[in-house]
């Protein structure tokens, strides 16, 4: 009886786009741009990658960036290192360090990522993002 009652709320609040736990839904790449301070330069780019939900980039402070969302973490994971046996629960940091060592600059956050092209805009990016 109690199920009852509670289903149809359960429903609407799952409907809503809301979560029990787990992973959220990250923000677009638009909305990404626009945290950023970018979205006036944004540009949609088209991406056949595995995973990858949306693609752009923009400039930020005089500097490219490249946008990337994914349908979850362990794609974004994979994204950026295919051969590292990441998975969904791999460490953000861990990641990070992979991009570095294939010579890509990461911002890795929950689904997405942003490729940045140095470590001052890297720095200047983390604190904008927070």
């Amino acid at each position: 009886m109690r199920f009852a009652r509670t289903a149809p709320a359960l429903a609407a609040l799952l409907a809503s786009g809301c979560s029990l736990g787990g992973e959220g839904k990250s923000d677009s790449a638009i909305e990404l741009a626009e945290r950023i301070g970018c979205s006036d330069s944004y540009e949609v780019v088209t991406s056949n990658a595995l995973g990858v939900e949306e693609q752009g980039s923009c400039t930020f402070r005089g500097y490219d960036l490249s946008l990337v969302v994914f349908d979850d973490n362990g794609k974004r994971n994979s994204y950026v290192c295919s051969t590292c046996g990441f998975n969904v629960d791999t460490d953000t940091e861990d990641v990070e360090l992979a991009g570095l060592r294939s010579g890509g600059y990461f911002i890795v956050g929950d689904s997405y990522l942003v490729q940045v092209p140095n470590v001052a805009v890297e720095r200047a990016v983390r604190d904008v993002l927070g």
